[in-house]
């Protein structure tokens, strides 16, 4: 069994990186003109999925938790079944 503080020392320093990689995303749809508001939806859904969803039970990195398996896992329940805000649009 993992260590508490051990886990959590994991998930913080995936954060920073997850921060990095989402910041370059983010400058990205800037530069390809994007408006602030779709940038902003995009900004939450990915930082949701890797900061919320990739850590709530191991310490998964955006490397390991785009594969089919943790993809399939967030669209086909966990979006569907635990987020309230979840409708047939925001699946899509």
């Amino acid at each position: 069994m993992i260590d508490f503080e051990k886990f959590i020392k994991q998930c913080d320093e995936i954060c920073e990186i997850n921060t990095k990689y989402i910041e370059e995303f983010v400058d990205e749809l800037s530069k390809k003109g994007f408006v602030e508001k779709t940038i902003k939806n995009h900004y939450f859904n990915v930082d949701f999925y890797l900061n919320d969803f990739l850590l709530r039970e191991e310490a998964l990195t955006m490397e390991n938790g785009c594969k089919d398996e943790y993809l399939s896992d967030f669209f086909g329940y966990f979006f569907i079944r635990r987020c309230m805000w979840s409708t047939p649009d925001t699946v899509k």
